[in-house]
């Protein structure tokens, strides 16, 4: 709990630019038309894409520099950086989408297996809140998916739904495992995307 404490600044730093990205995202895909038609799912994937590098960009620059700093602090006899620092920061700061995603994979799958009223309409807040939660995700899942969750109550249409909250449960994962990558190269000083101009931390 004392790693959560310290790092509590950072874990809602990389959450609030989570909320920025996910508006962010539902901004570009209001201008998308909502329609079946593969010109538009493309540029709902290519918006989602566009959203998610934007994001990882986001989150490198943040856990570089955090890295960089606590290289600092380490070479100078003041600290000593724990090994996963970096995903655990992302971890929590992931714990709503995976919450979420969790809920939806588990009430998704109730249903399908009992076929429980209770549990489909459970299951349709988690999936929706979970969607809009992490919208920059959306639009690579749906493209992925040969159908999308709709009026028809079809267990075919639950089973798309189901394969959209297993890959809403992976992608956050995929976003911890590059953040804790980021902290690593910060502590290294190495930069991958030095076009950034990502600058060294002060000594604090």
């Amino acid at each position: 709990m004392s790693l959560f404490k310290e790092n509590s600044y950072d874990i809602v730093k990389l959450y609030i630019n989570q909320i920025g990205i996910t508006i962010f995202s539902m901004f570009l895909y209001t201008a998308v038309p909502v329609e079946d038609d593969s010109l538009f799912k493309t540029l709902r994937i290519l918006v989602s894409v566009f959203s998610i590098l934007f994001y990882l960009v986001l989150v490198h620059n943040v856990m570089w520099e955090i890295g960089a700093k606590d290289k600092i602090r380490q070479d100078s006899g003041r600290y000593t950086i724990p090994r996963f620092k970096g995903g655990f920061i992302a971890l929590f700061a992931n714990i709503p989408n995976l919450v979420l995603a969790l809920a939806s994979v588990l009430f998704c799958s109730l249903y399908l297996g009992t076929g429980a009223e209770w549990c489909q309409s459970v299951f349709a807040i988690f999936f929706l809140i979970m969607r809009f939660h992490a919208s920059m995700y959306m639009g690579l899942v749906q493209g992925a998916s040969p159908a999308s969750p709709g009026a028809d109550a079809g267990s075919a249409i639950y089973v798309d739904a189901l394969f959209e909250s297993v890959w809403f449960l992976i992608l956050p994962l995929v976003a911890v495992a590059i953040t804790q990558l980021s902290y690593w190269l910060g502590t290294k000083e190495i930069k991958l995307l030095g076009f950034l101009s990502t600058k060294k931390p002060d000594d604090k």
